[in-house]
């Protein structure tokens, strides 16, 4: 699953797991990679306007996962 999230990327800093324990995110630059923990296949894979994130977390119920950056800014994806 690790190779997987990281696609040969050896920065990825921000690694975040669903409550629900079905989802593996994550992001390094403008990289999002959400990852299905079971077969560890793309779920979704974003190249994001936001360059850096500080913190990422999925919410409670595992719908929206949530990036705040640098800039400040947060970004909720569903």
């Amino acid at each position: 699953l690790w190779q997987k999230a990281v696609k040969g990327r050896n920065e990825y800093g921000l690694l975040a797991w669903s409550p629900n324990g079905r989802f593996l995110a994550a992001a390094s630059g403008i990289h999002l990679n959400i990852l299905d923990a079971a077969t560890g296949e793309d779920v979704a894979h974003m190249r994001l306007k936001i360059k850096h994130y500080q913190d990422i977390a999925f919410t409670p119920d595992s719908r929206f996962l949530a990036g705040v950056s640098n800039e400040k800014t947060v970004k909720v994806y569903e």
